[in-house]
């Protein structure tokens, strides 16, 4: 393994960590109930 670039050995390590990595995002859910189906959003712009 001593030949393996550095660049590669990153990527194969994050493809292995990366899902293990419990991730959960929570803006989208503010005004949501849960077990809702339909989820609909206002977009802004300036």
């Amino acid at each position: 393994m001593a030949g393996l670039p550095v660049r590669m050995l990153t990527s194969i390590l994050l493809a292995v960590m990366l899902p293990s990595i419990p991730i959960s995002a929570t803006w989208y859910g503010v005004n949501v109930e849960p077990g809702a189906d339909i989820m609909m959003m206002d977009l802004r712009w300036p």
